[in-house]
């Protein structure tokens, strides 16, 4: 079983959440990260390399004062399960 565990959220701005996770799988291509807003469904917001332990979301959509919800997917030939969700409250302003 793949596994991607510790996935934490950090909102240090209005638009810029940093994501860290810790990497226990070794043989990934690359991750894939997920956002959503509330009840919205997933919707992919970035891709980090093999090997990363961590991603910042500064991609548009992103505003003050609003809780948003990730999870992280190592992409390998056998895709891991997804990461455990995280939520974050941005900033206002």
């Amino acid at each position: 079983m793949h596994l991607l565990t510790g996935l934490k959220a950090t909102a240090s701005a209005a638009n810029m959440v940093s994501l860290t996770w810790t990497d226990d799988i070794g043989s990934e291509n690359y991750f894939k990260i997920e956002r959503r807003y509330y009840y919205t469904s997933y919707t992919t917001v970035g891709y980090a390399v093999k090997g990363a332990t961590q991603y910042v979301d500064s991609a548009n959509g992103l505003i003050g004062s609003n809780t948003y919800y990730y999870r992280v997917k190592a992409i390998a030939g056998s895709d891991s399960s997804w990461s455990n969700e995280v939520y974050v409250t941005t900033p206002w302003q």
